[in-house]
């Protein structure tokens, strides 16, 4: 489990690190702004499998506050061997802050609530980066068991707060979660 979990905190740090340095190398808004949403999980799930190193991949990225370059994108990962995830899986779920100043470096408390249940996932990893244009980039990375996951996608609501930024997941975002679990079981 141990391993697994690193594997998909590697991977996911490698595909957001890639993310958000295309978007740091951009050099206008415009040109970043296409490359965000041209990104291959935006607004749907991405499913990989690598048939040489028997390892699958699977991402989801989504706009949860503001616009794409001024606000708040949330990033379901995942990463294990083989072709179906493993009944103990850890999902990453990231959060992708652009912002004038930083707004999470100080405090990073995270809470979901599904149909009126609580839960606070751990927090893994904290970065932040300077941009000209958009002044800064903060990545937070936490991780929660699958069954998590299923619970969220079943649910009928769910609220999520970010620090200070709180914000409802609306019916698409809940059928992406909804596609991402399924795809964790499918083999391809």
């Amino acid at each position: 489990m141990k391993k697994t979990l690193l594997l998909i905190l590697i991977l996911l740090v490698c595909c957001l690190g890639g993310l958000s340095q295309k978007i740091n190398k951009s050099n206008s808004d415009d040109a970043a702004l296409k490359k965000l949403t041209s990104h291959p999980s935006w607004e749907k799930v991405a499913f990989k499998y690598d048939k040489f190193k028997d390892k699958t991949q699977i991402h989801m990225t989504t706009l949860v506050s503001g616009a794409p370059l001024k606000g708040l994108l949330m990033v379901l990962s995942t990463a294990f061997d083989g072709k179906t995830a493993p009944k103990d899986v850890k999902v990453l779920i990231s959060f992708i802050s652009f912002n004038e100043s930083k707004l999470y470096n100080d405090e990073r408390s995270f809470i979901i609530l599904w149909d009126d249940k609580r839960i606070t996932p751990f927090e893994l990893k904290y970065d932040d980066s300077e941009r000209a244009k958009l002044n800064y980039v903060e990545t937070i990375i936490y991780a929660f068991p699958i069954e998590y996951l299923k619970k969220i996608g079943e649910a009928k609501s769910v609220e999520m707060q970010l620090k200070n930024t709180e914000f409802v997941l609306k019916e698409k975002q809940l059928s992406l979660i909804r596609e991402f679990y399924k795809q964790l079981f499918l083999n391809p």
